[in-house]
């Protein structure tokens, strides 16, 4: 690196370069940043996979690059200069010139005519454009400057004749090419000449023929020009027959354009002409065919039913006029059976002109190549073929083209081709189709209004009921296709081999026209069914099957079975030969029963008496037999139906007298039961209200029947209502009662079945099948079924049980009725308020009167909220899980358990067994929610390679227990390392809800808290440093650990996170307990193990420093100078007092081996301590220890808490012993930091291990010298003895310059011998680096010196001129006569004076730099 130039110190004495090289004085020193492209790349290289010559290539291209870019950029700015410069000079004179002034007015200025400049450039840098100061567009046009056509002077002004012409043909936009419009504005504009026609078009052209076209180019104007061909047309295929002419005024040029090509194109060209004055006129050319125009009608091979010569085959439901819109490209060949093929007939129309086409696949298409030309087309997958690939239609014609689809497997296929035309068109085409595998799923059959999907029923009846013989009857099936494919199908009925029915197979005719069903179509199939007379009062069946036709067996689907019809074939002929079977779908029984015949009775034949076969009106021996009753009852028979027991039943009927006279009526109720003898037994009951009494004549009674709270049973009993005369006397009685007249009683009591259909259990059980929640309502199901004859009700009460008070239940409905054989839906909302298996909780019902109440059990486990708690490790990299709270479920019944008693085996042992088997299951089922975090269980660390491997890593935890015996700490502990001082940190631990459980959560601090609103405002607070905001508190402790947040609302399976703040400004390890309060569980706590690093102390320089230690910088020092002191200044940011003592290591410059000592060991005397020794190792080693030249005073400090103490660090330099000329002294300065007795430990809330300051050491160390420079005129000093003694001068000048080449100052003293002397003012010198001074030698000579040194030199007589002018000049020899520092030449009479100019910088260094010669 080259040296700083010599620079004297100017007039103000400002030191400019001292000062930059105090400033730079390591800069200085460091080699030069490299300016090569190499080693910069291999300097700097960041990427490891590029060679060095890819970098150099794309270097030089970058330099190449911003050398073009340089030289456009000169070239414009010296563009823009000298057109500047233009302008300026022009500007002076018009200003100096009147007259030029009054013509300039109204001109133009090129000062931006960037016309010289690439218009690109002009775009590309944004210059300004002469266009960019013109008006607005408006405005232009308004203007005569701008807008030519407002020019109306009488030489230029044109005004065309008005006649009338003829209606103008205009051609077609489309025929045109997009640069017509702007032709002909210009045509308009120029009114000079023009050509008609405006466009030649060829259209509708052969091959291989030449066509002409005349135009011609008329001068519109009123002076002769001259018309030539500016630019002939680009393509061959055109060729103008015109040559260059000069036409009168409204005369006309007339020319051929001739056209020919080999094949069909589609192009436009043009041709440009000019005239004299340059106005430019283009003529577009255009070729082109019109293309042909297809109309293609489809036909399928499916669709058999539509006619293509129908009259209304467009009307059909297939043909759909959108989708023939929509899919104008695409060809459906529609859905097909798997290895079946569809024939799509495409009959192609041409309305257009007349082509030739091809088919090529989309391959053939992209690639440009054609392989070979084929009349069939395979495509890629193998299941299209294509005929034929070639033919031709012409105008008006018709052809044919056939696809067949045959897909080999499920799924939609498609196909890409293109239909290419020799008129260069070409249209894509898209065949897709559909491959169907068979399943029962295709085709549905439904009974109308009784049931629906019978075939997938097995074993289903159609019942057509009890019919008479006579008549016939009709069936309905509703056949219904879900597919999109056109299926035929058959049925057939099947005699049933059962021997109790008879068979009806022969009786089922169907109508049905076309066994065909159409795509997603639906159709009725109506039955007519014509029994036999022989079949009276038999039960007659038969088997209605239905059958698919058709259908591939390799269509069918692999994972069903299929029952097909075998056609008396075996099965290995089915497979080799049969391609296609008919397939089963349906099977049903169709039953009926066939009425028996009534008998014709005659009507003459109803009141024939058996004796004497005459009517009864006739018959005498009838009238005397049959009397009439003189007392009748209302009602022969009381029906009371069926009864529920312990209902109260009451029904009134009456007597009524019939005769003239007044009779007395007794009632005996006879009970008659089958099953138990006596069959027959008068009942003594009082089920009539009355028994017995008197009626009057003509007069009725009205009794009533009373059944009170019967039991279940049968009852059947007779009334006989007897008339007696009026007595008292009981055989009298007996002899005169007659019976008048009976009524039955019938009726039964039934008790109410009605049970209960849980979905979990057979019995009244009701458990729901996962775990209930407190607060959390649960809808619980069931049934309730009357399986009884009559209709029931119910009514639910409230729960029973030693567990009922855990539990609010609601029902819905809680009461109603249940009609025979019917079932209603319960609904409970149960919401569970206490946690554990409630099993003794019974939900009575109440059916009726005379019924118990029914009950129903309930069982459920019940728990309350469940969280995860995730706490982080110390890299917080990992989280341990913890499910909390522990236990499942907190109460159990010791009859529970799934121990028996007889085993050995404890209540407590089993219940522990089961809780840790449950929290096991439910640890392992709880789904990993927490995606943002690694969540897994803490593994233990792997051992490392080497001696590294056998140490165990101390982590602050460990510290802790090592040092209190007595900590106290929680289960769980969270750690929370490497935290640095003055610094908020937040650590995050997060709360999971497994549970539908909401819950409110609280999170405190127990030990370090503050108020959460202090916290709340210092983190909303952005105005302030953060030292201000967090010091306010740490009044009561010093350190603050703080939740961002104290309580919130936990949702069901919500996550949150849980920040905590800390912050402290003294270093430790700290112990904290965080509680966790959410409802309904027990406190959550853990312990938070806080390890606060960072030195108490501070130096000033060092805040912000990205060194690793702050440094002392004692900057460049000369050797052999003196003390040099630095005030350090140290600041204790802490909360506690601390003591100090300073050790001094010394890093010497020599390599030091590779077993040097990891560790410095250190020895204090700390009075504080137990010990009066305090003994420490230091993490890495930092040298020696103690060195002569730096010393810290004092050795021990005291700094209270937040105040400052002042250090000083001595270097002296005369202490160091070197013999380099450049030496770099690096030390460090080593402070242990104490703290009293009280401050360093206290159990369970903290302890201080002992800390450590270390200031660097930075000293450059150089002997001192200086470099000189001498004017080439000042080499030697020449003094003359005349001047001396004539002039009688006495003091001669010897001038040199001395510059500090160091970065220190260097201090000397000049010494030189006589007659040599410095001046007074000089001899003393101090040069501040890279000061530059001249210094000054006298040289004093005296009169009396010439005379002394004459008696010297003049000591030889004087040689006579002749023996001077003979003397041989080779063999003569000077004589120098040596006297110390003077030299006497006695031949050329002169004196040589030398002496060394000694430097002096110190007593023990002197340097003897130059010596100074004087002639």
């Amino acid at each position: 690196m080259d040296s700083i130039p010599l620079l004297l110190e100017n007039e103000n004495g400002d030191k400019i370069s001292t000062f930059l090289n105090n400033a730079f004085q390591e800069e200085l020193q460091k080699e030069q940043f490299p300016l090569h492209i190499a080693p910069n790349i291999r300097k700097y290289n960041v990427d490891d996979d590029l060679s060095y010559e890819d970098p150099s290539k794309n270097a030089i291209q970058i330099h190449e690059d911003y050398l073009n870019e340089s030289d456009i950029l000169t070239t414009i700015e010296k563009t823009i200069i000298k057109d500047h410069a233009e302008f300026l000079v022009a500007k002076h004179n018009t200003e100096q010139d009147e007259f030029i002034k009054e013509m300039c007015k109204l001109k133009s200025c090129d000062i931006f005519n960037l016309d010289q400049l690439d218009r690109t450039d002009v775009m590309r840098y944004g210059l300004i454009d002469k266009s960019d100061l013109y008006p607005h567009l408006t405005r232009q046009f308004l203007d005569f400057r701008f807008n030519t056509t407002l020019h109306r002077c009488k030489n230029c002004f044109y005004r065309p004749v008005l006649t009338k012409s003829k209606k103008p043909k205009f051609i077609q936009k489309n025929d045109l090419p997009n640069n017509i419009e702007n032709t002909l504005t210009e045509i308009d504009r120029s009114k000079q000449f023009k050509i008609t026609p405006e466009v030649v078009v060829f259209h509708n052209y052969k091959v291989n023929k030449t066509y002409e076209q005349y135009f011609k180019i008329t001068n519109t104007s009123n002076h002769l020009q001259s018309i030539s061909v500016k630019t002939l047309p680009k393509l061959k295929i055109f060729t103008i027959m015109c040559d260059s002419a000069r036409i009168a005024p409204g005369m006309s040029l007339k020319a051929i354009i001739k056209f020919r090509t080999d094949v069909y194109l589609l192009e436009r060209d043009e041709i440009i002409f000019k005239n004299d004055k340059g106005l430019i006129l283009k003529l577009p050319l255009i070729c082109k065919m019109d293309p042909p125009k297809l109309y293609c009608v489809i036909n399928r091979s499916t669709d058999y039913s539509i006619g293509l010569l129908e009259k209304n085959a467009l009307q059909n439901k297939s043909f759909s006029v959108k989708r023939k819109n929509a899919l104008n490209e695409t060809i459906d060949c529609g859905p097909c059976f798997v290895t079946d093929y569809v024939l799509v007939n495409i009959f192609l129309y041409n309305g257009g002109y007349k082509a030739k086409f091809f088919l090529i696949t989309e391959e053939n298409w992209f690639s440009r190549k054609i392989d070979e030309e084929s009349i069939s087309i395979d495509g890629s997958n193998g299941i299209l073929w294509v005929y034929p690939a070639y033919f031709e239609i012409l105008n008006g014609e018709t052809t044919e083209m056939n696809v067949i689809f045959q897909p080999m497997k499920c799924g939609l296929f498609s196909e890409t081709l293109y239909l290419l035309t020799d008129k260069n068109t070409y249209q894509q085409l898209e065949i897709i189709g559909d491959g169907i595998a068979f399943n029962k799923k295709l085709i549905s059959v439904d009974v109308p209004n009784h049931s629906k999907d019978i075939e997938s029923k097995p074993g289903h009846r159609i019942f057509l009921g009890y019919i008479e013989n006579t008549d016939p009857i009709t069936m309905t099936l509703r056949l219904k296709n879900n597919s999109g494919l056109l299926l035929k199908y058959k049925f057939k009925c099947v005699e049933k081999n059962d021997d109790i029915a008879f068979d009806m197979s022969n009786w089922i005719q169907t109508n049905y026209e076309n066994q065909v069903l159409a795509p997603y179509g639906t159709s009725e199939v109506i039955f007519q069914i014509t029994p036999l007379k022989c079949c009276t009062g038999d039960y007659c069946n038969t088997s209605l099957r239905l059958f698919i036709k058709d259908v591939p067996i390799t269509s069918l689907e692999e994972n069903e079975e299929f029952v097909i019809e075998t056609q008396n074939r075996s099965l290995r002929e089915l497979v080799e030969h049969v391609l296609k079977v008919d397939v089963l779908c349906m099977d049903v029984e169709v039953a009926c029963f066939i009425k028996e015949d009534k008998p014709i009775e005659d009507p003459t034949k109803d009141n024939l008496c058996v004796h004497c076969n005459l009517t009864a009106s006739m018959c005498p021996c009838c009238t005397e037999v049959v009397p009439d009753s003189d007392i009748v009852f209302s009602d022969l028979l009381l029906d009371f139906s069926v009864l529920p027991v312990g209902v109260d039943v009451k029904k009134d009927f009456y007597i009524m007298n019939l005769g003239e006279k007044q009779l007395n009526w007794r009632i005996i109720e006879i009970q008659y039961n089958i099953d138990k003898q006596p069959y027959f037994k008068i009942i003594k009951r009082n089920h009539i209200s009355e028994y017995s009494g008197m009626l009057l004549p003509k007069k009725k009674k009205v009794l009533s029947y009373s059944i009170i709270k019967r039991q279940p049973l049968r009852w059947f009993s007779i009334l006989v209502l007897f008339s007696f005369d009026g007595t008292d006397n009981a055989e009298e009685l007996r002899d005169t009662m007659t019976a008048e007249c009976m009524c039955i009683v019938t009726y039964e009591v039934v008790k109410m079945n009605i049970t209960v259909n849980s979905p979990q259990s057979q019995e009244p059980i009701l458990c729901p099948l996962q775990m209930l929640y407190t607060g959390v309502p649960v809808d619980v199901d069931f049934e309730l079924q009357n399986n009884s004859l009559v209709t029931g009700c119910f009514y639910f009460l409230k729960p029973i049980g030693s567990d009922s008070e855990k539990i609010v239940v609601k029902y819905e409905p809680q009461r109603g009725t249940l009609r025979p054989g019917k079932s209603k839906k319960i609904t409970i909302k149960l919401t569970c308020t206490d946690i554990g298996i409630l099993e003794n909780i019974y939900l009575p019902y109440y059916i009726g009167q005379g019924h118990e109440h029914m009950f129903v059990r309930l069982l459920c486990v019940v728990d309350c909220i469940r969280v995860f708690f995730y706490l982080p490790n110390k890299e917080n990299t990992e989280f341990r899980k913890i499910l909390w709270s522990p236990r499942v479920l907190y109460e159990y019944d010791r009859t529970w358990s799934q121990y028996c008693m007889c085993e050995n085996v404890t209540y407590e042992d089993a219940i522990k067994s089961v809780q840790l088997k449950n929290e096991e299951e439910k640890i392992k089922k709880s789904n990993e929610t927490l995606q943002d975090l690694n969540v897994s269980r803490l593994a233990s660390r792997e051992k490392t390679d080497g001696a590294e491997s056998s140490m165990d890593v101390k982590t602050p935890l460990k510290t802790l227990v090592e040092v209190d015996s007595e900590i106290f700490l929680q289960e769980y502990t969270m750690e929370v390392v490497e935290v640095q001082i003055k610094t908020p940190t937040k650590v995050t631990f997060y709360i999971e809800n497994v549970t539908p459980v909401k819950a409110k959560y609280v999170v405190q601090s127990t030990t370090y808290n503050v108020p959460v609103t202090a916290l709340q405002n210092v983190l909303k607070n952005i105005y302030k440093t953060t030292e201000e905001l967090w010091t306010p508190l740490l009044e009561k402790n010093c350190i603050v650990v703080q939740p961002a947040a104290e309580n919130g609302i936990l949702e069901a399976h919500e996550l949150i996170a849980i920040d905590i703040w800390i912050y402290s400004n003294t270093w430790g390890i700290y112990t904290d307990e965080i509680i966790v309060d959410i409802s309904d569980l027990s406190l959550f706590s853990f312990s938070l193990v806080i390890e606060v690093v960072g030195c108490p102390l501070q130096v000033p320089f060092g805040i912000g420093s990205i060194n690793k230690y702050p440094i002392v910088r004692f900057g460049s020092v000369a050797m052999h100078s003196d003390d040099i002191i630095r005030n350090v200044t140290i600041s204790n940011i802490s909360s506690v007092d601390v003591e100090v003592s300073w050790h001094v290591f010394f890093w010497p410059n020599k390599d030091i081996d590779s077993d040097q000592p990891a560790f410095n060991f250190l020895c204090d005397v700390n009075k504080s301590s137990e010990n009066m020794f305090d003994f420490d190792f230091t993490e890495e080693y930092f040298g020696i220890e103690g060195c002569k030249f730096i010393e810290v005073l004092p050795t021990k400090s005291q700094v209270s808490k937040n105040s400052k103490e002042t250090i000083n660090i001595l270097f002296s330099p005369k202490n160091v012993e070197t013999e380099e000329k450049q030496l770099i002294i690096k030390g460090y300065v080593f402070g242990r930091i104490f703290v009293n007795k009280g401050d360093r430990f206290k159990s369970n809330y903290f302890f201080r291990q002992r800390n450590f300051i270390i200031v660097e050491i930075s000293v450059r160390l150089y002997r001192p010298y200086l470099d000189f420079s001498i004017e080439n005129d000042h080499t030697n000093l020449h003094i003359f003895a005349n001047d001396v003694i004539l002039q009688r001068k006495s003091d001669f000048e010897f001038k040199f310059k001395a510059r500090n080449p160091l970065s220190c100052t260097v201090e000397g003293r000049l010494d030189v011998g006589k007659p040599f002397c410095p001046k007074k003012d000089e001899v003393d010198f101090a040069l501040a680096p890279g000061e530059c001074k001249n210094i000054i030698i006298l040289c004093s000579v005296t009169y009396e010196n010439i005379h002394t040194w004459a008696e010297k030199l003049y000591t030889k007589p004087v040689t006579p001129i002749d023996a001077i002018q003979n003397v041989d000049v080779h063999n003569f020899r000077h004589e120098v006569i040596d006297d110390g520092p003077f030299h006497f030449d006695e031949d050329n009479k002169s004196i040589t004076i030398a002496q060394n100019l000694v430097i002096r910088y110190s007593e023990e260094l002197n340097e003897s730099l130059y010596r100074c010669p004087v002639a």
